[in-house]
């Protein structure tokens, strides 16, 4: 059988005085190492833990990663291109061939390094004296309408009493319309082009793992703010070490197996450059080489997989601590309002005017 109190000397001001003690008692509670302090341990605990793992993944599979597809892009370079030469008669033919040499779509998460694949184009062009084609510069129409940049730098050639010679564009307006006999500007020369080819060309992204970033989980807020508030999926070499509530890997930059379905993230996604399609009948030690690191890619990948997954179950609890933090953060904010409300309320009753 239990009781209760059930009278007070002080009528009002008895009951709001034994509240005041109540919530002093529930505030001493939410400080100690059982609540309010096991939960920090707990936090600290797993953050040290996810900081452990984050940093095996990029010293063991992102920096190795980065390394073999840098080593591809250097086999891949204009000069490479230049002294091995592969033109396509279309843009599609030119696309293909960058899959087959740098990755299908269906193998971005595999051994595949292409983010994407396009074409440059290559326009073909006759000038009375020598002519430079610098990379970077502007290419338009006739009217200066803009068509793309030069996409690395070439020179022509003579060739009896004229120079002639080819200069390749990227980033080029397909909806333009050039073709044999346009007037185009490139480098600030003029001329018309003779003929069009195509070059295939790999869209190179560094491999991305997205973090799911809380703002107000890191670290813990003070309970006034909403812990889920600002959520935000940000690149994991862009956040500290542990931070975040998990980690989902991407090959390439890319969800699934789709070319260019980049992942969706506030931070910049690590472009690393165009990888050329060159003629591999006369450089087969290139071929073999980008065949040999892609496998080498693919071995990389595999073993990323088991420790994203742990972070993620680390970072999880993590998060559930820091969550825990808050609400007993925020449960002594309102409880410390309450105490300061009634203890207003029983100065004013207690205020010789009031009686």
């Amino acid at each position: 059988m239990s009781f209760g109190v059930t009278s007070y000397s002080d009528g009002a001001v008895g009951i709001m005085s034994a509240n005041i003690i109540s919530i002093n008692q529930s505030l001493s509670g939410l400080s100690a190492y059982t609540t309010l302090g096991i939960q920090t341990y707990r936090y600290d605990l797993y953050y040290e833990n996810a900081q452990t793992i984050d940093q095996k993944i990029q010293l063991n599979y992102l920096d190795p990663g980065t390394t073999k597809k840098n080593q591809i892009l250097d086999i891949g370079d204009s000069d490479t291109f230049l002294s091995h030469p592969q033109y396509y008669a279309s843009g599609a033919a030119a696309e293909s061939a960058a899959s087959t040499l740098y990755g299908q779509a269906s193998e971005i998460q595999t051994d595949g390094v292409s983010a994407d694949v396009t074409s440059y184009i290559s326009l073909s062009a006759t000038y009375p004296t020598p002519v430079t084609y610098t990379a970077g510069d502007a290419v338009t129409g006739f009217d200066g309408t803009s068509f793309g940049t030069v996409a690395f730098t070439t020179s022509l050639v003579q060739s009896g009493l004229t120079y002639t010679g080819e200069y390749a564009v990227k980033d080029w307006n397909e909806s333009a319309g050039v073709g044999i006999g346009s007037t185009m500007i490139a480098s600030g020369i003029t001329t018309n082009v003779t003929a069009i080819q195509y070059i295939g060309v790999s869209k190179v992204y560094d491999d991305f793992i997205a973090v799911t970033y809380y703002p107000n989980l890191e670290p813990p807020g003070d309970g006034t703010s909403n812990p889920f508030q600002g959520r935000q999926t940000k690149n994991f070499e862009s956040v500290s070490d542990g931070i975040g509530a998990g980690n989902t890997f991407y090959g390439n930059s890319i969800v699934g197996t789709t070319y260019a379905n980049y992942v969706d993230s506030v931070d910049a996604l690590p472009y690393l450059g165009d990888a050329l399609v060159f003629d591999t009948s006369s450089n087969t030690g290139g071929a073999t080489s980008i065949s040999n690191l892609r496998s080498d890619l693919s071995t990389n990948r595999s073993g990323i997989s088991s420790y994203v997954d742990a972070s993620t179950k680390v970072k999880g609890q993590k998060n559930s601590a820091s969550i825990n933090i808050q609400s007993l953060k925020r449960a002594a904010v309102i409880i410390e309002n309450q105490k300061s409300e009634l203890q207003s309320t029983i100065n004013v009753l207690n205020d010789p005017t009031f009686q």
